[in-house]
């Protein structure tokens, strides 16, 4: 019986080996790959060399075998007992050289696994020493880990970090100053008020930051506003039907409203109920309503004009001078004078001393939608619903002695702001300034959305420099127009009007942005889009 040639020894790595043990090992490793593939080389080259060799050199070389390469891990195969015994034909040498297979190949599997957790391990401590710096330790590096922290190389890789510092610190630089500009803004004026309803007017208290508003569902919502946020304090149910005109007295103790309902009532403010012993009433709805010292003067959509007295139930006068709706009225206290404008394109004067109608203008082609006095109410200034403005002297009132044209659609609303500015609120949603003397457009106050046609446009009594402009957006837009007072009216670009049978909505457009835009609107000049910015 032959004695079965030993199987190698395995070389297993444990946890408890040193990592340097292991790295010595797998120089080894490589080295020996290294001369085993150089032998092959030789062999292939002395093989393509020899072309005379003879047939039986060839199949002695053919039948020999390689000579096996040698593994430090798995021993020497010359001391395992020669080629003679591991090629001889016997199953159980056979069987054993393929198990000694197997196990070669288990422990090649666990070698990388060992050689994968030391250099996990490294890599763990050298991710530590980074964060640590100098203080860390140094001992459990190999010398090849060492030039890794020169204090040469340290310093080159400083000088460009302190480069990349300065440079961090201008983009930081340029950052903030970015976002600076892009933070919003501390407000001028308050923010704007959604509603739910479909609002009709609105009207400001004389004395306090409270805002009334009306909708076309009958009630009035009371809003105290500020430039950080804006309240609702109460709403109250006042008409059956829609309220189409609301307006607070002189003293700000009452609320005045007119409705589709036919009614005018009066509400305490302080009490909130309305005061049931007066019976004011019209014969058609409610258009217009103008808050006097004593009393009210309101405007049905039949032409109907009373005026009403707080101490008596009943008016005190009653003028039907209009076929068509009161558009608007103005009260000019120092001349005991009241003006309305009418849809039928006329306007109307009466002298509140005598208690009579005086005088009537000629009929113009457009509806008369807002009248204003200007020039110490020396003027009277009419907006009309074709994007004009008539000028009335004092007493005047036949014909209009001067006109101002310009604006791209109908003038829905005015106020006057100044002695000779007022301020227009148009179809196309834009509330524009105009100086009439000398005529010119001052510029853009703000807009609305979706170009919705801005319908009441109302000063507030609190705070001088402070307008709301209500539109079919729903929405409520507080303006600072402060700037006026010291403003230096240039002449600029008049609106776009498009005179063309067919609509262009690209060139308004681009018309609308040629513009000048003021101070409290939320467009921005081309102009002044580079201002500020240095060469």
């Amino acid at each position: 019986m032959r004695a079965k040639a030993p199987v190698a020894k395995k070389a297993h790595l444990t946890e408890e080996d040193d990592e340097s043990g292991e790295e010595d090992a797998l120089e080894d490793f490589v080295q020996s790959d290294a001369e085993s593939n150089s032998d092959e080389e030789n062999d292939s080259e002395k093989e393509s060399g020899d072309d005379d060799s003879s047939d039986d050199d060839n199949t002695e070389n053919k039948s020999s075998k390689a000579a096996p390469l040698e593994n430090p891990f798995f021993g020497d195969p010359d001391e395992s007992g020669g080629d003679d015994d591991n090629s001889e034909g016997d199953d159980g040498s056979v069987e054993e050289s393929v198990d000694s297979d197997d196990e070669l190949l288990v422990n090649d599997k666990d070698l990388d696994e060992s050689i994968e957790k030391s250099m996990k391990v490294k890599l763990g401590k050298r991710r530590k020493t980074d964060v640590v710096g100098e203080d860390s330790d140094s001992d459990d590096w190999d010398d090849s880990d060492s030039d890794d922290n020169d204090p040469k190389e340290n310093a080159e890789q400083a000088e460009p970090e302190e480069k990349n510092d300065e440079e961090i610190d201008k983009d930081e630089e340029f950052l903030k100053a970015f976002r600076e500009a892009r933070d919003k803004r501390i407000r001028q004026c308050p923010p704007d008020i959604k509603l739910k309803s479909d609002p009709s007017d609105i009207s400001f208290h004389p004395e306090e930051n409270i805002l009334c508003v009306a909708n076309m569902c009958g009630e009035i919502s009371f809003f105290r506003y500020a430039n950080e946020e804006n309240k609702i304090e109460r709403k109250i149910k006042l008409h059956s039907k829609g309220i189409r005109c609301v307006d607070y007295s002189l003293d700000g103790t009452k609320i005045i409203s007119g409705g589709k309902d036919k009614l005018v009532k009066l509400l305490d403010v302080e009490t909130g109920k309305v005061l049931e012993d007066l019976n004011w009433k019209h014969p058609s709805s409610l258009y217009s309503v103008c808050t006097m010292d004593q009393g009210v003067a309101t405007g049905d959509e039949d032409g109907m004009v009373k005026i009403w007295d707080y101490r008596k139930k009943n008016h005190v006068l009653k003028s039907k001078r209009f076929d068509e709706f009161v558009s608007s009225f103005y009260l000019s206290e120092d001349q005991n004078r009241l003006m309305a404008s009418s849809g039928e394109g006329t306007i109307q004067s009466w002298d509140l001393r005598m208690n009579k109608a005086e005088i009537q203008s000629e009929a113009y082609d457009s509806e008369l939608n807002a009248v204003v006095g200007i020039k110490e109410d020396q003027k009277m200034a009419v907006a009309s619903s074709d994007g004009w403005i008539y000028l009335f002297g004092d007493g005047e009132y036949g014909y209009h002695s001067d006109e101002y044209r310009g604006h791209p659609g109908s003038i829905n609303a005015m106020i006057a702001v100044t002695d000779t500015v007022v301020i227009t609120g148009c179809e196309d949603g834009v509330l524009r300034a105009v100086n009439l003397y000398p005529h010119r457009f001052v510029g853009t106050v703000g807009h609305h959305q979706c170009a919705m046609p801005v319908e009441k446009i109302e000063a507030s009594g609190g705070q001088g420099n402070l307008i709301a402009s209500l539109s079919h957006d729903s929405k409520v837009k507080f303006w600072d127009i402060g700037y006026f007072e010291d403003m230096v009216y240039k002449k600029t670009v008049k609106p776009f009007i498009d005179k063309s049978k067919h609509s262009r909505p690209t060139k308004n457009v681009v018309a609308k942005e040629r513009e000048h835009q003021l101070q409290s609107s939320n467009r921005q000049n081309r102009a002044d889009f580079f201002k500020g910015f240095e060469d």
